[in-house]
């Protein structure tokens, strides 16, 4: 299970959510649909339009791979904070009831107002 003490994904970028359909098909319910994707080197994160998913692999050849769901029910907080340093363009830091926070850091500003409107709305 992903730490949420101080866990933070550096250098999100969108991707196809089709880079992790091997590894979250099997856990998505049918009619449950991917609305954003974002990767780095060796993790990455998933909104549904159901929950989060929080993925992360570990040794040195990836084998292993942890992916943490979790409700947008159980998002008590979140925030925006955008800035102009070449290397992060802006952060998210979501707040989960009962488990901490996570911040998430994005490499290009593209997709996230989009985002952030899709946590307001399921977290209303």
């Amino acid at each position: 299970m992903t730490d949420f003490k101080n866990a933070i994904f550096l250098d999100l970028t969108l991707v196809h959510d089709s880079v992790f359909e091997d590894m979250v098909n099997p856990l998505l319910p049918e009619g449950e649909t991917v609305l954003f994707a974002y990767h780095t080197l060796r993790n990455g994160v998933l909104f549904t339009d159901r929950r989060i998913l929080f993925i992360g692999t570990a040794g040195w050849i990836e084998k292993r791979r942890d992916v943490t769901a979790i409700s947008y029910r159980k998002v008590l907080a979140f925030s925006l904070e955008t800035g102009k340093e070449r290397h992060k363009d802006s952060a998210v830091e979501i707040a989960f009831k009962g488990l901490g926070k996570i911040r998430l850091e994005f490499a290009e500003r593209g997709s996230v107002p989009a985002l952030c409107k899709l946590l307001s709305q399921k977290t209303l």
